[in-house]
This record gives structure tokens, C-alpha cells and sequence, in this order.
């Protein structure tokens, strides 16, 4: 019976832990956009946000179609309000697996053969955050939706 106590009791803090959490969060705000390297939708890129005035940050995985919506806290709920430093990556598996950019921009992946690392198949500057010139400001009024074009 003094075991069922104990459960009991550290459910209950388990559950006020996770309300006061949810309490501490920031209000977010739907925001999504859609990415593109040399005008060409960009399939499977992470696209990172960081807003230095508040800590915040915020995620998402584009689709075939560049296009992505912001997560922080949950899936698609979108990111809190603020100016945000946006980072970008899109790497292949391997370093000699094949995979490259033409003279187009178009990106050709393959998959398998060599082994040994990743690498970035887009400039790296746009993977840090001190390099990265690329901006976007969420508002509660929005609408929060950007387009960048990686060159």
C-alpha cells in the first residue's frame, strides 16, 4: 500500500511538473514560409530559427516543395514573437557518396556507395548563425509567412 502512495504521489508531481512547463512557455504565432537555392524549391533542408532577444527557437523540415512550418513547443504551432536569425542546412550522407550541385543549382543526391561523414550541399554560411544574413520577424498580428532564396 506504501508503494501505491509513493506512485501516486510522484505521478502527481510528474503532472504539476509538466503544468508548470506549459505555464512558462511564450505565446506563439503561426508562421511558416518556403525555402529555395537558386529558385528552386529545396526538398529536405532544416531551416532553424533563433531569436537573441528572448532565447527562443523555433524548427522545421521543408517538403519536396520547399515549403515548411515553424514548430517550438509542439508540431506546427509556430514560434513566438520576435526577430529571428534563420540558419539552413542540407547535407548529404556521405562526403563521397556521389551527391552534388550543378551549374543550374539543381542538387543531385545519391544514396549508398562510400562512406565517411557528411557534408553541406548548399554554402555553409548559411549553417551558422553568425554568418547567416537571413532574417525573419514573427508578429502576433502576422500573417508570418516568408520566402528565402538561398544563392
Amino acid at each position: 500500500m506504501r508503494a501505491l502512495h509513493i506512485f501516486i504521489a510522484c505521478l502527481v508531481l510528474a503532472l504539476l511538473a509538466g503544468c508548470q512547463e506549459k505555464s512558462n512557455r511564450l505565446p506563439v504565432y503561426k508562421a511558416s514560409g518556403v525555402l529555395k537555392y537558386r529558385d528552386k524549391p529545396l526538398d529536405r533542408a532544416t531551416v532553424s530559427l533563433y531569436c537573441p532577444a528572448n532565447g527562443a527557437t523555433s524548427y522545421s523540415m521543408t517538403n519536396p516543395n520547399g515549403e515548411f512550418v515553424l514548430s517550438t513547443y509542439e508540431t506546427g504551432d509556430g514560434a513566438p514573437e520576435g526577430e529571428y536569425i534563420v540558419t539552413v542546412t542540407k547535407m548529404t550522407e556521405n562526403d563521397d557518396d556521389g551527391s552534388y550541385i550543378d551549374e543550374n543549382g539543381d542538387i543531385h543526391e545519391k544514396r549508398g556507395g562510400g562512406g565517411g561523414g557528411i557534408r553541406s550541399l548548399i554554402p555553409e554560411k548559411y549553417s551558422n548563425q553568425e554568418l547567416s544574413e537571413l532574417r525573419f520577424t514573427i508578429t502576433p498580428e502576422g500573417p508570418n509567412n516568408v520566402e528565402l532564396n538561398l544563392q
